[in-house]
């Protein structure tokens, strides 16, 4: 979810060479971004590889009612970047489990997949997608980065280099440069990715296209 600024609060500087912090959930802000709250600091955090849906979106509420249900929780923070103007982005740990892909796979958030390459977030949208749980619930789910530009056509064909068409059905093997034969066949969402991040979910490149 993007915001036109987020609120920092420091009482005193973090250790910025820490890989994990550990501190409590003491507020949702959105659908992706907390304020944790530890012994000296209270900051910002952004759920690294997730993008939840905008508000008046569908969905959105369900989102923010879902991490609400871990306020109060302690929180352990594997950083995934140093305190920036938009706080930090992290891993975030509640009880063993991951939220950032607890979100994705149960249909609450999307995998960010314009700036993250991993592999574990796409396996979770595809599962998210596969048994239409959460916003998949909708025939015709919109990404918020797309809700955001206003692009709700299906994606361009592209160059094959750096972003390639993938069908989001879970037995799709391929990777796509144009809607070839192949794709035309496909019975799930056709998304793109980064040709990196088809390849991190051991896809190959589609034998009509390349």
């Amino acid at each position: 979810m993007i915001r036109p600024f987020l609120l920092v609060l420091f009482l005193m500087p973090l250790n910025l060479k820490a890989q994990t912090i550990t501190g409590k959930l003491v507020r949702v802000i959105d659908g992706d971004d907390v304020l944790i709250q530890t012994i000296d600091s209270t900051f910002n955090v952004h759920l690294y590889g997730i993008d939840a849906p905008e508000l008046g979106q569908t969905y959105c509420e369900q989102s923010v009612a879902h991490l609400e249900s871990y306020l109060w929780n302690e929180a352990t923070l594997y950083l995934k970047n140093d305190i920036n103007q938009e706080g930090i982005s992290a891993w975030v740990v509640i009880k063993r489990n991951n939220i950032n892909v607890e979100m994705v796979r149960n249909g609450y958030a999307w995998y960010n997949r314009p700036h993250t390459i991993n592999a574990e977030l796409a396996r979770s949208e595809m599962h998210a997608s596969r048994f239409r749980l959460g916003l998949w619930k909708s025939n015709d789910p919109v990404a918020p980065w797309d809700f955001l530009s206003g692009r709700l056509s299906r994606p361009v064909p592209t160059d094959g280099k750096l972003k390639v068409l993938i069908c989001t059905d879970p037995d799709a093997k391929y990777y796509h440069k144009r809607y070839c034969r192949d794709l035309e066949r496909c019975n799930d969402n056709v998304i793109v990715i980064l040709r990196e991040q088809a390849k991190e979910i051991n896809m190959k490149a589609c034998r009509h296209c390349y």
